[in-house]
């Protein structure tokens, strides 16, 4: 019913992907930069996923599994950051699926993308000033690219394990789905702050993921999910 591909899980990136019956969630975490190393040398970046787990009731709906897990690490990070002394936060993305529905819960740039029959029917939208500026403007367009200025695109709105200002809390969406559908998860090294048009055809296209390269691997394509509803497992 679900396949799952680990397409990059190195160094500051970490995976947690689980499927019972009709239904599965993901959960990523990606570092916001180098310096976020120190928490994987001293408490253990897998460790930190599996913490954040531990602390999910058993009897938590599969739709509230990615802001619980976006609520355990961010105490997590502040707890951790204020004894460590770091100043550091990460990526989240949570994805629960199940037939008709995907609860996806979203903080700092990575995106998630949801396609059927090979269309784009929905995608995350970035956490950084220009998104945000963008979005509540009335003039819904800022004349400014990533090349001309990269701090505007990186800085975040919303992350995870952060005390300071400007902060909000991660957003959460509901997709519908209906038949055969696949999810794609990548990082800004990826994307690049482009339009999905722009970097889209050779993941969702006719290539199978081994086919992608290695270099387009290490810039950051995280994981696919494909949900088939006569996949025999």
């Amino acid at each position: 019913m679900y396949k799952f591909s680990i397409i990059n899980n190195n160094l500051g990136i970490s995976t947690l992907y689980h499927s019972v019956n009709d239904s599965a969630f993901l959960i990523i975490i990606e570092a916001i930069d180098w310096n976020f190393s120190q928490l994987e040398h001293s408490q253990g970046f897998n460790k930190l996923l599996n913490e954040a787990f531990q602390k999910i009731n058993c009897n938590t709906d599969i739709s509230e599994i990615p802001i619980a897990f976006a609520t355990n690490l961010d105490c997590i990070l502040k707890k951790r950051n204020n004894n460590l002394g770091l100043a550091e936060g990460l990526n989240f993305t949570g994805v629960s699926l199940t037939k008709q529905k995907l609860y996806v819960c979203s903080a700092g740039y990575t995106r998630v993308h949801l396609f059927q029959e090979k269309k784009l029917i929905h995608i995350t939208r970035d956490h950084n000033l220009v998104s945000d500026f963008e979005e509540n403007s009335t003039n819904k367009t800022l004349d400014v690219t990533f090349e001309d200025c990269p701090p505007l695109f990186f800085s975040h709105t919303r992350t995870l394990g952060l005390d300071i200002q400007p902060y909000k809390l991660p957003e959460s969406f509901t997709w519908e789905v209906n038949g055969n559908y696949s999810v794609m998860v990548c990082s800004d090294k990826y994307h690049k702050f482009r339009e999905p048009s722009k970097y889209n055809d050779l993941i969702f296209g006719n290539k199978d993921s081994a086919f992608i390269s290695d270099e387009k691997i290490e810039l950051g394509l995280f994981a696919k999910i494909e949900y088939l509803e006569n996949l025999n497992i």
